[in-house]
């Protein structure tokens, strides 16, 4: 008999493990308590970085925490009196120490070989109408402080092995026009690229779907455990393996398992702008939290971040305008009129890295969960990590970094 698997959460972790496992013919359930691809999946930047470093990097603690009466800031910790958001703040402080981020970047880059032949192969397979641009991808800084930490990142990420070009300020215009004097310099990605994540992501699950996969949408899990899910209906579906690929919202699931997850969301927004040719390829300000992302006929400004444990109660036009004044001064060019509008949580762990692999204790039970800004880059190699761990195959990168047991309710 073929084995059974449910995965809980339709988003992009969630698909891609559908989509791998199914091409391993495996039987898939996918439920969602919403409509698939609806969350982060659908508004992220679509910028897919190997190799990206994690969040909780050293002086982050204190520049969000310096920051965290600003509504205006690019990132800042969200004012809350939440116990659960004053613990996830004291582990990210403990993440962002020179060596645990130093753990943390050699755990990304062992990952990042998977990345782009896999988004490779996908496309292959399911015809190139994501608008795939391996075009790389340029962080600006327009300032000292700034361009010196991207230097030391990029020492970090060649140190490992993954290509990265440091830029001066003539380079930088050389490389993208549309930039200003107020860019002292950046980094320049030759192996970023990007891609409709939306339409990527739900085509990533209707090929799943083709291959037998059933999705249950509206369907919201309020138990989980050794061979079964429980809806909040009441109804309990069996399986041989249960994933939770849930994202912010895992903690409620796993918490009874035994894993006490170091949960918040990165809340993050979105505009597009009718616009083509802005910008020859992705640009990131760092000094602003702002992505600017080429998109078929559209350019989309993403970013900022809010780490908090209160889910947004919509829309801010005041981060909306926020985002569309960050190219002022660094990029011309950049207006046109506003066609999409979003806000979403990203799922973010303490320690800047997901948790991937079996839940202790619980046989059967895995987790995907917690990739922040990380969602769509590692999707496709989460859904093979994940396929691969169920069915007993050789893995195809290293996961002890990610292994779910460094958060069991018996270590914290």
């Amino acid at each position: 008999m073929n084995q059974r698997v449910i995965i809980v959460g339709a988003g992009m972790v969630g698909s891609a493990i559908a989509y791998e496992l199914t091409r391993r013919g495996v039987d898939v359930l996918v439920l969602d308590s919403g409509e698939p691809a609806k969350g982060c999946s659908f508004g992220n930047s679509g910028l897919i970085a190997p190799g990206h470093v994690p969040m909780s990097a050293p002086g982050v603690y204190e520049r969000y925490t310096a920051e965290r009466d600003n509504p205006a800031s690019a990132g800042r910790f969200a004012p809350s009196d939440r116990p659960a958001l004053a613990s996830w703040i004291e582990q990210f402080r403990d993440a962002c120490a020179p060596e645990a981020y130093a753990r943390g970047v050699d755990a990304l880059a062992g990952l990042a070989s998977l990345v782009m032949p896999l988004f490779r192969e996908w496309t292959d397979s399911l015809g190139n109408v994501f608008d795939l641009r391996e075009s790389g991808a340029l962080i600006a800084a327009c300032s000292d402080a700034s361009l010196a930490a991207l230097r030391a990142e990029a020492e970090d990420l060649r140190a490992r092995g993954l290509p990265v070009e440091v830029l001066d300020a003539v380079q930088t215009r050389e490389r993208e026009p549309a930039a200003t004097d107020a860019v002292r310099g950046a980094l320049f990605h030759p192996d970023w690229a990007t891609i409709e994540p939306y339409r990527f992501a739900t085509a990533v699950l209707s090929a799943a779907t083709q291959r037998g996969a059933e999705m249950r949408t509206s369907a919201r899990a309020a138990r989980a455990g050794e061979g079964y899910v429980e809806l909040d209906s009441g109804e309990r579906l069996e399986a041989d393996a249960v994933v939770i690929a849930t994202g912010a919202d895992a903690r409620e699931l796993l918490a009874p398992l035994g894993i006490d997850l170091p949960m918040a969301a990165a809340i993050g927004w979105h505009a597009d702008l009718r616009l083509d040719g802005a910008v020859r390829a992705a640009t990131v300000i760092a000094d602003r939290e702002v992505i600017l992302t080429p998109m078929e006929d559209r350019l989309r400004l993403s970013g900022l971040l809010e780490i908090s444990t209160t889910p947004p109660a919509g829309v801010d036009p005041a981060r909306i305008a926020q985002l569309l004044r960050g190219p002022e001064g660094v990029l011309r060019g950049i207006t046109g009129e506003v066609v999409s509008e979003w806000v979403g949580r990203r799922p973010s762990l303490a320690d800047g890295l997901p948790a991937i692999g079996a839940v202790p204790g619980s046989p059967g039970v895995y987790c995907a969960v917690g990739h922040a800004r990380m969602g769509l880059t590692l999707g496709p190699a989460t859904g093979r990590l994940l396929a691969e761990m169920i069915v007993g195959a050789p893995l195809s990168a290293p996961v002890e970094a990610f292994d779910p047991s460094r958060f069991s309710a018996a270590r914290v």
